[in-house]
Parts: C-alpha cells; sequence; structure tokens
C-alpha cells in the first residue's frame, strides 16, 4: 500500500478576509489615535492572529491516502475508507462541484456530512461526497488524485473479500 498522503487545502474567500483585515486595522489605528488606549494593539494584532489560527490550525481539507479520504474540518474528522466505496463520480449539484461516491451495498450511508445531505435533496443516487470547488487545487486534479488512489487500492485488494462494516 501506499503510505504517501496528498492533501488539498481549502482556499479562502479573499473578499471577505481581506475585507475584514482592513477593517480591523482600520478600527484599531482609530482607536490607537483617538482613545489613546491599548486596546487599540490589541485589535491591530487580532487580523494577523486570526489568520494564523484559520491558516495554519482549522482550515479544512481532504486527505487523500493509500486505504481513504479523510476531510478534515476543524474539529471533525471524516474518513471514508476506500474499501466501503463503489465507484466516485464528479458532479455538479445546487451550483457547486462535487466529488460524489457511491457505497458498496450493505454500508450505511455518512451522518453529519453536508454533501450527503445535499446530494440526497437533489434526489441523486450517491451517498455522499465532498466539495471539491473551494480546495487550493483544480478539481481535475483533486478527481485524478481520488482515481489513482483507487485504482491502486483495488488493485491491491484481495478479490472476494467483503468490505469491513463498522
Amino acid at each position: 500500500m501506499k503510505s504517501s498522503v496528498q492533501t488539498f487545502p481549502a482556499r479562502r474567500p479573499p473578499g471577505l478576509v481581506y475585507t475584514l483585515l482592513v477593517v480591523t486595522e482600520a478600527a484599531g489605528v482609530i482607536t490607537l489615535l483617538t482613545v489613546h488606549a491599548t486596546i487599540g494593539w490589541a485589535i491591530c494584532a487580532a487580523p494577523f492572529f486570526a489568520l494564523l489560527v484559520t491558516g495554519a490550525i482549522v482550515r479544512p481539507a481532504i486527505q487523500i491516502s493509500g486505504t481513504a479520504i479523510i476531510q478534515r474540518q476543524y474539529p471533525f474528522v471524516a474518513t471514508v475508507p476506500f474499501s466501503r466505496i463503489a465507484s466516485f463520480h464528479e458532479l455538479t449539484a445546487a451550483g457547486r462541484t462535487i466529488l460524489a461516491y457511491r457505497l458498496r451495498d450493505g454500508i450505511p450511508p455518512p451522518r453529519r456530512q453536508p454533501v450527503a445531505l445535499l446530494l440526497r435533496q437533489q434526489n441523486l443516487p450517491y451517498d455522499g461526497g465532498f466539495f471539491i470547488d473551494t480546495l487550493t487545487s483544480t478539481p481535475d486534479s483533486v478527481v485524478h488524485a481520488v482515481q489513482h488512489a483507487f485504482e491502486s487500492f483495488m488493485a491491491e485488494e484481495p478479490q472476494g473479500q467483503e468490505a469491513p462494516v463498522i
């Protein structure tokens, strides 16, 4: 099995992030100049601290290993083992690009997965998936990486072995 893990982090919405950064910095400078309070320094430092925390610690990501797809969105981690998946498909639903999957027979659908709920609401025949249009990589590169890892896993999986139900 391949032990390397490919990580595809989510990108930040620059219009929102930089607008809030500028507004907060302006409020900090105004507080420093007019009130002469030390809280102005904290207001000026807050956006940089927030960018650091959201960029390094709580930034959502999809990771592809040789055996599973892992979605990290602090504080949750959702792991979908390839042994439970029958097939993958790239599709568009509600204006979003989704990497959807069908589970093997007898595997229960995931709970607490927004994509699964969206797919059910759209009456699409998929059990779950991942939003791939908000990642730093292109959707095509994510689909290619997943298909490659999935095909490699399927080639190495012993034939006739039942997928484990956990």
